[in-house]
């Protein structure tokens, strides 16, 4: 039985928007919906669009009804799939806002070791006994990305609208940001003149991070921290991030979203790559051949994280969701990750279904943990807010004290970042769906000339 599919705005991690357009793709036929009344066969939630949107008050809430109530089991003996869970929660399970949320809040604690005690100190504090949690943290960030990411492939009519919605993500806070720690928390903490500062060429430097290419330093800012000069750490996945977006424009361009088989060639490449570069190259040179590389995932493979992100949507009709697969997923990605030299590789494969399985757990909302995603705010400025109270208050110069200071700091500066910046931001969709519809008549055109004069 065909059924209709919403189109659901998700924001996503550090830097999202995945619009989710999950469309009917042979899911098992293991539920049923169950008649709402006068809604026919369709739940609440599922009823109304606005230009190809689904209103993000979904009617269901509206209506005063429980989002997937209106699908009931008549096979139990079958496990969801993951696309079955997906829709069974009206496609916006809660489980991804909280994740969201714990992973940027997560990304704090060992920087809080590092800031306020120093690098060797943070050193041993992320190789302690929350080592495994912590190392899993990004590689879950692009794994939900790419997850999330994967519906706003399959929603876009063109390449034109994908790229577009990235940008509108990523770019605006990116760039208040950025503003924002040069012309203020820089002035305030700098140790030379303001003139000076303001004429250095690390600050103009500074300001070409708002187009991705990342710099760190500006001009006498943060010298006499534990953790000197840096100003915001976090920005190094902003390129990774970008080229992930890359990689799954050209996976569009080759036609994955007609032929899903080709992003397994992508990931096997790019991890032959990453094996070669990380592993093979230096014991060649002689230097750590079997040495996991504990605590520092790199670039290459937050982009492998992403593409098995990609494929688990693009299979989330085929692949169970059922607990005790997550229960053996996350206790393998512990055991690779942790004890297994270079195990790494491996254990991202089984981090990505834990990390999908709990976005798709639905536990109800709170008040914090709704329609809005602070995540990314507080991703952007965590970093930097935690290297000006190291600076400001000496006396908070232990790891649970600058916690303590940056957190709450750090939720509030994410909640005007939405509100102010990257909400604002993502209205500018519907200008991007007109630039769609512009695009896409000039493309028929150009078609239609081609044909005319291949017919001459």
């Amino acid at each position: 039985m065909r059924q209709m599919m919403p189109k659901m705005l998700f924001c996503c991690s550090a830097a999202e928007i995945g619009s989710a357009d999950f469309r009917d793709q042979g899911r098992p036929d293991i539920y049923q919906r169950v008649k709402f009344g006068n809604a026919g066969t369709c739940p609440p939630g599922l009823s109304s669009q606005r230009s190809g949107w689904l209103d993000p008050v979904m009617d269901g809430a509206k209506n005063g009804a429980t989002p997937g109530a209106g699908f009931q089991m008549v096979n139990s003996s079958r496990p969801l799939s993951l696309g079955a869970k997906l829709e069974l929660d009206d496609f916006r399970p809660s489980g991804f806002d909280f994740l969201r949320l714990i992973l940027a809040l997560s990304v704090l604690v060992p920087h809080a070791a590092t800031i306020a005690q120093g690098e060797a100190f943070g050193e041993e504090f992320f190789n302690g006994t929350f080592a495994p949690y912590f190392q899993l943290v990004l590689p879950a960030f692009f794994i939900l990305s790419g997850f999330l990411v994967s519906g706003s492939m399959f929603r876009s009519k063109t390449l034109v609208m994908f790229a577009g919605l990235r940008f509108i993500r990523i770019y605006p806070a990116l760039m208040v940001e950025v503003i924002l720690s040069a012309f203020i928390i820089g002035p305030l903490v700098t140790v030379l003149p303001l003139r000076e500062y303001f004429t250095d060429p690390l600050f103009f430097r500074y300001l070409v991070n708002v187009t991705g290419h990342i710099t760190y330093w500006l001009p006498g800012v943060f010298v006499n921290n534990p953790k000197p000069l840096i100003v915001n750490w976090q920005l190094w996945t902003v390129p990774w991030e970008l080229m992930c977006y890359v990689a799954i424009s050209i996976l569009i361009v080759i036609g994955v979203k007609r032929r899903r088989v080709l992003v397994f060639p992508a990931l096997g490449l790019l991890l032959f790559y990453c094996i070669f570069v990380e592993v093979v190259r230096p014991a060649m040179a002689g230097a750590h051949p079997f040495v996991a590389l504990v605590g520092h995932v790199s670039g290459r493979e937050l982009i492998v994280c992403f593409l098995l992100g990609v494929a688990l949507f693009l299979y989330k009709d085929e692949i169970p969701w059922d607990w005790r697969l997550f229960v053996a997923a996350l206790l393998l990605a512990v055991f690779f990750t942790t004890y297994i030299p270079v195990g790494h590789y491996i254990g991202m494969f089984f981090a990505a279904y834990a990390t999908i399985f709990l976005g798709l757990c639905n536990p109800k909302r709170r008040a914090f943990v709704g329609l809005s995603d602070y995540s990314y705010g507080i991703y952007l400025y965590g970093y930097v807010i935690q290297q000006f109270i190291a600076d400001v208050l000496p006396f908070s110069r232990v790891w649970y004290l600058n916690l303590l200071f940056a957190v709450p700091l750090s939720i509030l500066c994410g909640v005007m970042s939405w509100h102010f910046v990257e909400k604002p931001a993502i209205k500018l969709r519907t200008h991007l769906k007109t630039l769609e519809e512009y695009w896409i008549r000039i493309s028929r055109r150009g078609a239609d000339a081609v044909r005319a004069m291949a017919g001459r």
